[in-house]
């Protein structure tokens, strides 16, 4: 597995608890800074996260489905 691979499954997992704990996610650039990737990475995991059904994101605004 690569390390990029593994920078964003790590952080994937610690948005995972994190939503869990808050019920609301930070802005992009707070997201990126709390789990120490770019805002690329951020949006990837956003973006996988709308796809699963976990929240309803519109680039600007993000509401937890679950």
């Amino acid at each position: 597995m690569s390390k990029s691979n593994n920078v964003y499954k790590d952080a994937y997992n610690r948005c995972l608890r994190l939503l869990d704990e808050t019920r609301s996610l930070p802005s992009e650039p707070e997201l990126g800074a709390l789990l120490g990737v770019s805002r690329t990475t951020v949006r990837s995991i956003l973006a996988r996260m709308e796809e699963t059904g976990l929240i309803a994101w519109n680039k600007r605004a993000k509401t937890v489905l679950r």
